[in-house]
């Protein structure tokens, strides 16, 4: 999980050099969000909504990166997706 997280945060330094505003500042939020979860100043009860607010920004600085690229549309899954489906672990999730 280190090496994921210096990863991460090596590219988002490269990212505030070369994209455009509208992304960086997706960018940052995700990544600010993403060191709360690691290093839980929030308390640890409130990881899982701080996990949920860490999907929403991953999604939302991907959208910022179609957006700038000039793909349409949004990468954001539906609200019903569903990983299991077709799966013993379907109903589950």
């Amino acid at each position: 999980m280190d090496q994921a997280h210096s990863d991460f945060f090596e590219v988002y330094g490269v990212l505030q050099t070369v994209a455009e505003r509208s992304v960086v500042d997706a960018a940052r939020i995700y990544a600010y969000r993403l060191m709360e979860l690691k290093q839980r100043r929030l308390g640890q009860q409130n990881s899982g909504a701080v996990a949920q607010l860490v999907r929403r920004a991953r999604h939302d600085a991907i959208d910022a990166m179609r957006a700038e690229l000039g793909v349409e549309g949004s990468a954001r899954p539906l609200d019903d997706f569903n990983p299991f489906l077709g799966t013993t672990f379907e109903g589950r999730y």
